[in-house]
């Protein structure tokens, strides 16, 4: 069990990364705020609504990246956050290896950082 009393098949690292979410098939993508981030998902907040279901990628900038890791995945939970728009959890869906070694390896980084 995580620290915050959620069951998760990975823990998640509080973050402070650049990042923007865009919802498939539209191109237009907005600026988010990494809460945390793990291996299986993130907790993001974003300024307008965000349904249960909705898939949804994920473009991050990190310092130790060469180009933006972009990962997929849907929204699991949804909340409206009083002051900051909304809070959602997002599950990734990892298909491409190299994302998924990306992701490890920026979370490795970062927690050495921390």
């Amino acid at each position: 069990m995580s620290q915050d009393g959620h069951f998760r098949a990975h823990g998640r690292r509080q973050v402070e990364l650049t990042a923007s979410l865009g919802r498939p098939p539209s191109e237009v993508s907005q600026a988010i705020r990494l809460i945390n981030l793990g291996l299986g998902g993130a907790c993001v907040e974003v300024g307008g609504a965000l349904a249960v279901g909705t898939w949804v990628s994920v473009e991050i900038l990190a310092p130790t990246l060469w180009d933006p890791l972009i990962l997929r995945g849907r929204v699991v939970w949804s909340r409206e956050v009083r002051g900051s728009g909304v809070r959602a959890g997002l599950h990734f869906e990892h298909s491409d290896a190299a994302r998924a070694f990306a992701l490890f390896d920026l979370l490795g980084v970062h927690d050495y950082e921390l």
